[in-house]
């Protein structure tokens, strides 16, 4: 009998656990939709103007463009050295990381949190040559003038 008592006790503390895990994915997917759906057309606007393969895509994949582009920011930590933000910029920068990850189901690149913009040519260690951009442990680096140059190129 204790073992029964045991067993039916265990079963309902794992269907209260996963019924509060799913009202919480639930709530939280809801919160998340909403935050998209308030920035969606400003993403759409900066996206379109820099990205001719955007503009081809059906309406469909404009959305999972725009949804991967949203979650994509969303999941990292921009920084900026030497250079002014702006708005446009990691918009920008997740866009063509969506675009280059596009096919692929993981595609936020979760082993890299932090995203650092610095305005040009870069020295990175004890190279010479300046770098236009690098990869590390601590994140994804990229000099802004030349990032939109090639945006600007692709986009042409």
């Amino acid at each position: 009998m204790e073992i029964i008592s045991t067993l039916l006790i265990s079963a309902a503390v794992v269907a209260i656990i996963s019924l509060i895990r799913y009202v919480w994915k639930r709530r939280a997917f809801g919160r998340i939709m909403a935050e998209f759906a308030g920035v969606a057309p400003y993403y759409d606007e900066i996206i379109s103007r820099y990205f001719m393969y955007y503009n081809r895509l059906s309406s469909e994949a404009k959305q999972k463009f725009l949804f991967r582009t949203f979650l994509f920011k969303k999941s990292k930590k921009f920084h900026y050295v030497e250079i002014s933000e702006s708005p446009e910029m990691p918009v920008l920068i997740s866009a063509v990381a969506v675009q280059l990850t596009l096919g692929l189901d993981k595609y936020l690149l979760n082993y890299f949190r932090n995203i650092y913009v610095l305005r040009e040519d870069y020295h990175y260690g004890h190279y010479s040559m300046p770098f236009m951009g690098h990869v590390d442990r601590s994140g994804i680096y990229l000099s802004w003038d030349n990032f939109l140059k090639g945006v600007e190129k692709a986009s042409s």
